[in-house]
């Protein structure tokens, strides 16, 4: 693989050579629009834990450090690591709500039942 070309958050798109980190922030979204390789044919895409086994041509928004692997006829001949760079504003509030305590109460039975609020 030469390079592939990624467009984040719909902007103009930007080339990625395979010895590159992809640097985004949580939230980006990522659409890749071609891979240059010296292959036209059988060549794949896979953003590691979104879409499927052939995610090019599709965007995902991410929120966590993952990988593109590029393949050719399903066997891996590339891989470029995406890292998220910092937070957005309101991420740090949104962490704020979520559940705080959890309270074990006896049911009828003497069974202890777990409340999360």
């Amino acid at each position: 693989m030469n390079y592939l070309v990624v467009s984040l958050n719909g902007q103009i798109p930007i080339v990625v050579e395979q010895n590159q980190t992809l640097q985004i922030k949580a939230g980006d979204s990522i659409h890749v629009s071609h891979i240059e390789s010296n292959y036209e044919r059988g060549l794949s895409l896979d953003i590691l834990g979104h879409g499927g086994l052939n995610d090019y041509r599709r965007e995902f928004v991410l929120f966590k450090d993952t990988s593109i692997l590029v393949r050719k006829d399903n066997d891996v001949f590339a891989e470029i690591p995406i890292r998220i760079s910092e937070e957005r504003l309101g991420e740090e509030r949104a962490l704020s709500l979520m559940p705080c305590a959890v309270i074990h109460t006896p049911n009828s039975a003497g069974h202890s039942r777990d409340r999360i609020f």
